[in-house]
């Protein structure tokens, strides 16, 4: 190679590694645009939310509220919880389209996951605060609220349902179950209405409110 060549080569390099830098802010901030106007379709509001739980741990949670929910038009609500080593964010599939369907959607970080505090495992893994918490909020109606855990979400939502039996209505397990060492046994009268999350999305067409199927 020339000098001259190799002057060139050296000029042309740089440009070309700013451009690589340029193009990926546009997007970073693409993917985040697409990422709020997917969680925001049909007037659906997400909120970063910090309550205080047992012993006063600070728990961390997203909360989806769609535009029909109110404190004069309360509307069913969901606890959804993450998997192992995982947080709020990897539940938004489910938030989203539940909160499109017109419910309130509370996605929970485990405790010691995320921006909770305390050990992972403590507190029920943090099931009964968010439990309570969204039981709290004005515009939920308590009289219909349902719990989806993903594996180790799903002793979470078990943890909630043992502690407070009365206060929910429904439960989907996805890669979980009842039983030791992380859960209650489960029989016929506990938990209410378990359910497949597969079967609730195939009988509900979008923008309708699918119901929670029970199996004995």
């Amino acid at each position: 190679m020339t000098i001259s060549a190799q002057a060139t080569a050296k000029t042309v390099a740089p440009k070309r590694r700013w451009w690589l830098i340029v193009a990926g802010f546009a997007i970073v901030l693409a993917g985040a645009f697409l990422a709020h106007t997917i969680r925001t379709t049909d007037g659906t509001t997400v909120q970063d939310i910090r309550f205080t739980g047992t012993n006063g741990t600070v728990m961390s949670a997203l909360l989806y509220v769609p535009k029909n929910a109110t404190a004069d038009t309360p509307a069913p609500g969901v606890l959804a919880v993450h998997g192992y080593i995982n947080s709020r964010e990897t539940q938004d599939g489910f938030a989203i389209e539940f909160a499109r369907r017109g419910y309130v959607v509370l996605s929970l970080d485990q405790t010691g996951h995320g921006y909770s505090g305390g050990a992972a495992f403590s507190n029920g893994i943090g099931g009964p605060d968010g439990l309570k918490y969204l039981r709290s909020l004005p515009m939920v109606d308590t009289t219909q609220i349902g719990l989806e855990g993903h594996s180790m979400g799903g002793w979470t939502v078990l943890a909630a349902a043992h502690e407070m039996p009365g206060a929910y209505a429904s439960m989907v397990l996805e890669g979980s179950s009842t039983g030791a060492p992380f859960a209650a046994d489960g029989s016929v009268k506990w938990p209410r209405n378990p359910a497949l999350f597969s079967r609730i999305i195939s009988v509900a067409p979008h923008g309708s409110r699918p119901e929670f199927c029970a199996f004995q």
